[in-house]
C-alpha cells in the first residue's frame, strides 16, 4: 500500500500547511500527529474514529 501512504501523506501535508488561526493550526496538528500511528496499523475503525475526532462532521462511504 505505499501508494496509499503516499497520497494520505501528501494529504496530511496540505492540511498542516493550509493558513489559519495559529492555535487551531497546533490543535490540528497534535491530532493529525495522533492519527498517523493508528493510519500505520491499516485499523480501518480506528482510523476511522481518529478522523471523527479531527473532523466530527466525517462520515465514512464505507
Amino acid at each position: 500500500m505505499p501508494c496509499l501512504e503516499l497520497k494520505t501523506s501528501v494529504y496530511l501535508m496540505m492540511i498542516r500547511s493550509s493558513k489559519g488561526n495559529t492555535d487551531d493550526q497546533k490543535i490540528l496538528n497534535m491530532k493529525i500527529d495522533k492519527l498517523l500511528p493508528v493510519a500505520g496499523t491499516y485499523d480501518a475503525i480506528a482510523i476511522k474514529e481518529k478522523l471523527k475526532e479531527i473532523v466530527p462532521e466525517y462520515t465514512p462511504q464505507f
